[in-house]
């Protein structure tokens, strides 16, 4: 087969699509990461498998849009950050400025920091921890409460 000029404009809209998703999922798993850190989640496990998933701001198991309540509310926290600011640093002040709003995402009875703090989908109604919202507030405060979740200065 002959190579055309055809074939080399189909090639370059393949290589372009490849390597804008490729980029596109990098920097997903990188607020992933952050998110995974800041709020004190349990890592990636060793054979590879993730601990915390997608589903944690998206609806999909894929990520990408749509997002859920909680993933909404951040990407809406995280565009209100200056865009002088490299996206790691808005990233982890969205992370931190979202859960101090005090929102229940969900709408599930625990504000968000809570459902974080229990280990439970602050953008999911079925995930709900399994204490009851005093109780919990109770511990929540006494492990430093909102500090916890605040970003380590970078320097």
């Amino acid at each position: 087969m002959k190579f055309t000029a055809k074939h080399g404009l189909v090639l370059a809209a393949l290589l372009t699509a490849t390597f804008a998703f490729t980029s596109s999922v990098t920097a997903k798993n990188q607020y992933r990461l952050a998110a995974v850190v800041q709020y004190k989640l349990e890592p990636d496990r060793d054979d590879g498998t993730r601990a915390v998933a997608c589903t944690f701001c998206h609806i999909n198991s894929t990520g990408a849009a749509p997002w859920n309540p909680f993933g909404l509310n951040l990407r809406e926290t995280f565009r209100k950050e200056s865009s002088l600011q490299p996206a790691e640093a808005r990233i982890k002040a969205a992370l931190y400025k979202v859960l101090v709003k005090k929102l229940d995402s969900d709408g599930d009875g625990y504000n968000d920091a809570l459902e974080i703090y229990a280990g439970t989908l602050p953008g999911n109604a079925l995930s709900t921890p399994k204490r009851d919202v005093d109780e919990l507030e109770k511990a929540f405060t006494a492990a430093g409460g909102y500090a916890q979740f605040k970003a380590p200065e970078t320097k």
